[in-house]
């Protein structure tokens, strides 16, 4: 295996080592508390070395990690761990939540980790979950529940904290549960750590995975706690932040490795694969886990990027070896382009014979990575709502493509220069992206941040959830859908709002907010989605030590492609022949559309009211492709603007993009009426002639009196031409206004009040 220098020698590239000022740490979160302190960084510039031709696609790659890294494989130690007795299906527990009218409900919040961990607050609250046939299990940073998927009723898993749960010796943290839909089984991790520096005996660290009967979260779990302390270079290290997937075979968990002390220092990444049939069997033994280092496996890749295992729809190589794609970005950047880092695992459970194939994945320039975050205002305070970093948060392959999702700064654009939720889809077979965007959420506001973002994809769209805040909103929980065939995103849906201003930070100085989100398909049906995020709830109004009483709730709701997809509108086309019009549009994907109203308005006034021309009805919902024609008779000559008003069944809408088209001159000229008609002070016409030639425009009084002369010259072809008549000093009544030309003469009436 060759390691990064290695590899970039082989490709005629070197690595050169620079200090940059201080600048804030990715830190370690432990039971919600994370010391504040600022670390020097180091850069890594990859340049040429003379002499020696460069891989193109390796030329000015750079990457900024937290500290330079030394890499050593590990070894684990497992035992089996009995988790908390079932709790039976319908069992009443305080704090639950009655369910809504939709299939929308609140899960755990703020008061009742306060009530199931003894009094101790934790941040962030990292809400997650997983949806299975009839239940939906929600976890947080120190609890866990279930819910009846169409009541919004606890359900199998009573509400209690994750150390009951487990039975472990200390509260754990950044839980993640997925449904397996391979083995129709809920899978849970969560982590634990114990160390000298907070009093205990010894340094630990575990990775605690639980694993429910078949279908269901009621009845009796499998669990077992691995031994997750690695010896990293000379140090002792702990497992953080890690990531969660299932496929046919293995159970993957990803980790971010640090050392232990007050003072933790990033010792890179590590992949854990479990066999998963004898995990659900109760028989697993210290044979049937494995360790690996896969950046250093894969060869040119860098060890601080955050990656996390991509959940799997099926299999992507029947029969073969290929497990899973490890996607990683924590703002790689070379060229003024971005890269997503991408590993494949070939046999997971093959321990020597595992095999990483690591590649990087030009994104284009989409993130201004010199540009730090800024974090997200809230509504009612001055105290920023803590967006993390441009790690990527979750990852998912379908179809063979992957979809990552992280939180980038836009280089362009109305979102440009603050936190906004990007996703990308790469292609497996080419390593290629094939699609990708922002979801900003301008609709909810200017200068609106969108962060935290997760995501899940069925055969026809995606869904991305997501939190977002801005100045005059609260920190609340929102999703969309994307066109998987465009890329074309509706309008954000609101899964909750914000109630209140949220300040939690502790004796730091970050308000948390994170650290993930959670976005999953159905499995039940793969038509419908399940979306876990959290708000701002109303503030306790009892300050903790540091005078902050903010509360977060979760939620949990279910939706469906017809509801978050868009209609996916191509451009609008407008054909004029003598006096008639022909418009033409097309539809990529239409949900609930009632139609689309035709509208017009004179291009020479831009201030004139929209006509209502015609109505065409919609497709109501469907993915195929559609193509619209309408005909517009007897429309008034000159440059006419039209455009569609589209409708929805429940009464929204929006407009699309206009298109401007001359209608022609009948009579060789066009002569409007005048506006406003009557005038008090000044009224405007306009002319516009077909051929070029020299046209006098006047105005009369009732006496046949000139008293106006508004034009005498030339006059452009095809050109409106507007006029404007001030009567400002001339009497009430009616007069005339006319145009004489070479070819033609006209003559309309206008009527002045005082």
């Amino acid at each position: 295996m060759l390691g990064i220098e290695d590899a970039l020698a082989q490709r005629g590239m070197r690595v050169e080592e620079r200090s940059e000022p201080e600048r804030p740490p990715m830190v370690a979160w432990i039971n919600g508390y994370s010391p504040d302190r600022p670390v020097r960084g180091i850069f890594y510039d990859i340049r040429p070395v003379a002499g020696k031709a460069v891989d193109p696609a390796w030329e000015n790659l750079t990457h900024e990690p937290i500290r330079p890294l030394k890499l050593f494989h590990g070894t684990a130690d497992r035992q089996p761990l009995a988790v908390a007795p079932p709790v039976p299906a319908g069992t009443a527990v305080p704090g639950a939540r009655a369910a809504a009218a939709v299939i929308s409900f609140e899960t755990q919040d703020y008061d009742d980790n306060i009530t199931t961990t003894g009094g101790s607050a934790f941040i962030p609250p990292d809400p997650h979950g997983a949806a299975g046939p009839a239940d939906v299990v929600v976890v947080n940073n120190a609890s866990i529940a279930s819910y009846d998927k169409t009541t919004g009723s606890v359900s199998g898993v009573a509400l209690q904290s994750l150390k009951t749960f487990f039975g472990s010796a200390t509260f754990t943290f950044d839980p993640k549960v997925v449904y397996d839909h391979f083995d129709d089984r809920f899978v849970l991790v969560t982590l634990e750590r114990e160390d000298t520096e907070s009093g205990a005996a010894s340094n630990e660290s575990r990775i605690l995975l639980a694993a429910s009967p078949v279908g269901t979260p009621a009845g009796t779990w499998t669990a077992v706690s691995i031994d997750a302390k690695l010896t990293i270079g000379a140090d002792e290290s702990w497992c953080d932040y890690p990531g969660l997937a299932a496929d046919e075979e293995a159970v993957y968990v990803t980790c971010n490795y640090f050392t232990f002390g007050s003072s933790p220092t990033h010792k890179g990444q590590r992949l854990w694969t479990v066999d998963k049939a004898k995990f659900y069997a109760g028989t697993l033994t210290g044979s049937d886990v494995f360790t690996y280092d896969p950046a250093t496996a894969a060869g040119p890749s860098f060890h601080d990027v955050t990656m996390m295992p991509a959940r799997l729809h099926s299999d992507p190589d029947p029969g073969g070896s290929t497990g899973t794609w490890l996607v990683g970005y924590n703002g790689l950047t070379g060229g003024g382009t971005e890269f997503y880092q991408v590993i494949r695992v070939d046999s997971p459970l093959g321990g020597g014979s595992a095999s990483f194939t690591g590649t990087f994945v030009s994104l284009g320039d989409v993130d201004a990575t010199a540009t730090g975050f800024p974090n997200a205002p809230q509504s009612g305070t001055a105290t920023r709502i803590e967006t993390n970093d441009r790690r990527l948060l979750d990852a998912v392959w379908r179809d063979g493509a992957l979809w990552g999702v992280t939180t980038l700064i836009p280089t362009s654009g109305a979102d440009a220069g603050h936190e906004t939720a990007y996703f990308a889809r790469i292609d497996t077979g080419t390593l290629s992206k094939t699609l990708d965007g922002f979801v900003g959420g301008e609709q909810l506001g200017t200068e609106t941040y969108t962060f935290f973002p997760s995501i899940d994809v069925n055969a026809d769209c995606a869904v991305m959830g997501f939190a977002a805040s801005n100045a005059s909103i609260f920190a609340g929980a929102y999703y969309v859908g994307i066109n998987v065939g465009t890329g074309a995103t509706g309008s954000p849906l609101t899964l909750r709002v914000g109630d209140d201003y949220y300040i939690r930070t502790f004796s730091g100085s970050s308000n948390r907010w994170g650290d993930y989100t959670s976005t999953v398909l159905d499995f039940d049906d793969e038509a419908s989605f399940w979306v876990f995020n959290q708000y701002a709830q109303v503030r306790s109004g009892v300050p903790d030590g540091n005078g902050h009483d903010g509360r977060w709730g979760q939620r949990a709701a279910e939706d469906a492609c017809g509801s978050v997809l868009p209609v996916d509108l191509g451009a609008l086309h407008a054909l004029a022949a003598g006096q008639s019009v022909t418009l033409t549009w097309r539809t990529f994907g239409e949900t609930n559309n009632a139609g689309f109203e035709v509208e017009m308005r004179p291009a020479t006034d831009p201030g004139a009211a929209w006509q209502v021309r015609g109505f065409v009805p919609g497709a109501g919902t469907t993915r195929e492709t559609r193509t619209y024609t309408y005909r517009l008779d007897d429309v008034p000559p000159g440059p006419q603007v039209f455009r569609l008003k589209q409708l929805d069944f429940d009464g929204t809408f929006s407009y699309s993009p206009t298109v401007e088209v001359f209608v022609d001159l009948p009579d060789g000229f066009a002569l409007s009426e005048a506006s406003p008609n009557p005038f008090r002070g000044q009224t405007r016409f306009t002319l516009i002639v077909r051929a070029a030639q020299h046209v006098t425009v006047r105005v009369f009084d009732v006496l046949g009196r000139e008293v106006a002369r508004l034009h005498d010259g030339p006059l452009a072809p095809e050109t409106p031409h507007v006029f404007t008549f001030d009567a400002t000093r001339l009497p009430g009544g009616l007069y005339f206004y006319r145009a004489d030309g070479e070819t033609f003469s006209t003559v309309r009436t206008v009527v002045r009040v005082r």
